[in-house]
């Protein structure tokens, strides 16, 4: 507590010397409120993105861009997860590749090229001329993630349309 009354939260530190010849305890303590109260917004943040992105009904998730143009699953969302009939360690930490099946892997890849390269939203629609596709995926936005310097960031956003779902 501060001379003024004022609580506060404070980190301390000590270490064992002697003084006079007799054992002693020397201590630094620093106030950490503002820094707890931070820490504790941020935490709050995380939970209210996490509930969003946990139930949406759109179909969400986020890829790494890793060398040679390669996708990995980094986090999926339920509505995804139902959409495809898969759990979680069947997508999470995969490659594209390992989930969706061609012919559909290669377009949404080059859709992925594209929207990094163009750094642009860019759609893919419901023209993959297999109708049990059409109505599984559907139309869906894909939208790369930069940071504040141009660079891809390492995770790229997609969400769908109406009732289209992205699976890629």
């Amino acid at each position: 507590m501060r001379v003024d009354g004022t609580r506060i939260i404070v980190e301390g530190r000590g270490i064992g010397t002697m003084i006079g010849g007799k054992p002693a305890v020397q201590v630094a303590i620093r106030d950490i409120s503002e820094q707890k109260r931070a820490q504790e917004a941020l935490e709050e943040k995380e939970r209210q993105l996490s509930s969003f992105f946990s139930n949406t009904p759109e179909r969400l998730f986020y890829l790494s861009i890793e060398k040679g143009n390669r996708f990995r699953f980094l986090a999926v969302n339920q509505a995804f997860l139902d959409a495809l009939h898969m759990s979680p360690d069947q997508v999470i930490g995969k490659y594209v590749h390992e989930v969706i099946q061609e012919p559909l892997f290669f377009t949404s890849r080059l859709k992925y090229i594209q929207a990094i390269a163009e750094k642009k939203t860019v759609q893919m629609g419901r023209s993959y001329g297999i109708p049990r596709l059409e109505k599984r995926y559907g139309d869906c936005n894909i939208t790369a993630v930069f940071d504040e310097n141009g660079q891809t960031h390492e995770y790229n956003r997609q969400h769908s349309r109406q009732h289209g779902l992205q699976a890629y």
